[in-house]
């Protein structure tokens, strides 16, 4: 998102709009303190992994925070002509979570699935109300994920052996992140994938 909105910035029809200038510096100043929080939390984590236990909860509303990610994120997608949408299906969106940490393992799935889309960025996040769960879903049309790699996609370290999507960079921690959290929080992730694509699903517990 800073590349993005730096490079935007860099652009001979938004050097000279004030406006457009302010609310892409606005980005780069949200996403550069949001970076160094994560960059300490994962250090914290990598150091001592009952750290995710000592959670701050409190009432949230999960609207809130799929909006911002979505809107931070939709620098980078309409950088390169995608689309990232929010659907908000469930009518119960209030949990008892760490917002911190909640933001993090939903903007992770956001960010695989921008990353794994390529050329093809059509994302779709949606919520809703499964039995007693806040179930949040991040759908993209992707390059999809082997059989193989479905069950282990979460464990720490793993990657994907699909040649190209390999080429992407990371280190296997996001989506065992995702399940830390989810299980922290007393649900669970699961992930759906084919050739045109994945959906993870987030299933957080909706307040008694």
């Amino acid at each position: 998102a800073i590349s993005m909105a730096t490079a935007a910035i860099e652009e001979p029809g938004v050097i000279k709009n004030e406006l457009v200038i302010k609310q892409f510096t606005k980005v780069i100043k949200e996403e550069n303190e949001r970076m160094n929080r994560q960059v300490e939390m994962i250090l914290k984590i990598a150091q001592d992994d009952g750290l995710i236990s000592k959670l701050d909860k409190k009432d949230i509303d999960i609207n809130t925070i799929i909006k911002s990610i979505v809107a931070q994120s939709s620098v980078r997608v309409e950088k390169n002509n995608g689309t990232i949408k929010y659907i908000a299906k469930a009518k119960n969106t209030i949990i008892k979570a760490d917002e911190i940490h909640i933001y993090q393992a939903i903007n992770n799935l956001v960010d695989n699935a921008i990353k794994y889309s390529h050329n093809n960025i059509d994302i779709k996040v949606t919520s809703e109300n499964k039995d007693r769960y806040l179930v949040i879903n991040v759908t993209d049309k992707g390059v999809g994920i082997k059989k193989e790699d479905e069950q282990r996609v979460f464990e720490k370290f793993y990657r994907v052996s699909t040649k190209d999507v390999h080429n992407v960079k990371g280190f296997g921690l996001g989506l065992n992140y995702v399940k830390q959290i989810a299980e922290a929080h007393n649900g669970y992730v699961t992930l759906k994938s084919n050739k045109i694509g994945s959906t993870f699903s987030l299933f957080l517990p909706l307040n008694k």
